[in-house]
């Protein structure tokens, strides 16, 4: 399905210096972002594939839908996907929301 978004063009250009500094499409960060909103019913399994294509990295992949690493990995060779690398401090601010705060 092909789908047509108007955004500003400040949106745009923040989006452009982050898919710059991922090394990914613009249009794979939007088809991230729109798989990151759907229900936690769609399996993992679905979710990846387009959670790689973004730039996401395995571990930061498994954390977000909380599952294994070795669970996003086969998935993610299944579709003949290469493994993202990534500096864990350039993810923290994304998903700090994510995880459970230390007590």
């Amino acid at each position: 399905m092909r789908v047509m978004v108007d955004l500003p063009d400040v949106v745009w250009g923040a989006l452009v210096d982050v898919a710059d500094a991922r090394k990914v499409k613009v249009n794979e960060l939007v088809r991230s972002a729109v798989m990151a909103l759907i229900p936690r019913e769609v399996p993992a399994r679905l979710r990846i594939p387009a959670l790689v294509a973004a730039g996401l990295p395995d571990a930061v992949i498994a954390e977000r839908l909380k599952v294994s690493k070795g669970l996003v990995g086969e998935v993610r060779r299944a579709h003949g996907l290469k493994p993202n690398r990534f500096e864990r401090a350039s993810w923290d601010d994304e998903f700090v929301g994510n995880r459970k705060e230390a007590a």
